[in-house]
């Protein structure tokens, strides 16, 4: 498949037609996006939801087949992902999610993925984390995605509380 870029800087593809020679529009255009349920800062042991949510923005239908990826930074272990219109699966050893479209998406539609994760007990004080998720095209390329879209997770800063020490007619407070 070839592809040419729109002026926004995504992708927007086509493919050849063996009968014209030309180029085809494939009518579809998909973008993700990655929102954080959560508000910020997180703690240990915190649970975090990251909603993963894919768009058609086109005017046909966008085939199944295509994948969502959502590499999760190591101070957030993922528990689960699930989401209707796709098979996920968690790769353990890499932190990692994999969806695969397992429905065709209509023009203007949406779905979402939810991921589930837990702040690691090493997270306090971290510095921020960036949670990135993208789209793929499938293995056979009958379905074009790319795109990506990120969230910054703050971890809590301090590990706690702090005793405040004062003098008071020359005793400890």
């Amino acid at each position: 498949h070839d592809y040419d870029r729109r002026y926004d800087g995504d992708y927007h593809f086509s493919h050849h037609d063996p009968k014209t020679g030309g180029c085809v529009d494939d009518k579809y255009f998909l973008r993700i996006n990655k929102a954080q349920t959560e508000a910020n800062p997180v703690g240990p042991g915190d649970t975090v939801h990251y909603t993963l949510t894919v768009t058609n923005d086109d005017t046909g239908t966008a085939p199944k087949g295509f994948y969502v990826v959502d590499a999760v930074p190591s101070l957030l272990k993922v528990n689960s992902a699930s989401g209707t219109g796709f098979d996920c699966s968690v790769d353990t050893g890499l932190n990692q999610v994999e969806c695969t479209a397992t429905a065709e998406l209509a023009a203007g539609a949406s779905r979402t993925i939810t991921v589930t994760t837990t702040v690691d007990a090493s997270a306090a004080n971290a510095d921020p984390v960036v949670n990135r998720a993208c789209l793929d095209s499938s293995d056979d390329d009958k379905s074009e995605a790319a795109g990506c879209d990120s969230v910054q997770t703050r971890h809590l800063q301090g590990g706690g509380l702090c005793r405040v020490i004062g003098l008071v007619q020359g005793q400890d407070q």
